[in-house]
C-alpha cells in the first residue's frame, strides 16, 4: 500500500499547480503517518511488555494520530488523482 501510494506521489506532471500543491502536503502527510505508525507499533511493543491501562492509551493515540495523518493524505492523493477508493488504514 505504501509503495502504491508513493509511487502515485512521484506523478506530477499532469496536474495544475493548485492540485501539485495539494499534493505536496499529502506526501507530507503520508510521510508523517508513515512514521507515526512506526512509533505507534514501538507503543504496541511497549504495551505488550507492560500492558498497563497508561500503555494502553499511549499506544491508542499514537495509532490514531498517525493512522488519521496517513489517511488523510491518502486521501488527498486519490482525490487529487481523481481516483476512488483510497487504500486507508
Amino acid at each position: 500500500m505504501a509503495l502504491v501510494a508513493s509511487n502515485g506521489l512521484n506523478v506530477r506532471a499532469g496536474f495544475s499547480y493548485s492540485a501539485v500543491g495539494r499534493l505536496g502536503n499529502a506526501e507530507r502527510s503520508v510521510l508523517l503517518g508513515a512514521n507515526g505508525l512506526k512509533t505507534a507499533m514501538r507503543a504496541m511493543v511497549a504495551y505488550a511488555d507492560d500492558p498497563t491501562p497508561s500503555t494502553l492509551a499511549r499506544m491508542k493515540e499514537r495509532y490514531q494520530d498517525a493512522a488519521a495523518e496517513w489517511n488523510s493524505g491518502v486521501r488527498t492523493v486519490w482525490s487529487v488523482a481523481r481516483r476512488s477508493g483510497p487504500p486507508t488504514v
